[in-house]
């Protein structure tokens, strides 16, 4: 069975402040419980070059997070 996740505005503007490819990479991975093999696929990026952009979006979440911390 898939997941269904409904973002809370908070979520939705994480998602926001990402690049296209990297919130692509996100959704399909965490969001529609794809691998690694089948998000690349749909993207059509070899795995690697996913996994980069995966790599970036939790990087800049993370950052994203962090200064919202910050600023409370």
């Amino acid at each position: 069975k898939s997941k269904k996740w409904r973002l809370e505005p908070e979520g939705e503007r994480l998602l926001d402040g990402l690049s296209p490819q990297q919130r692509a990479a996100v959704v399909l991975f965490y969001f529609e419980d794809r691998s690694i093999a089948q998000a690349a696929i749909v993207m059509g990026l070899p795995e690697n070059t996913f996994k980069t952009h995966l790599h970036r979006a939790r990087a800049s979440l993370a950052d994203a997070l962090g200064a919202d911390k910050e600023l409370s």
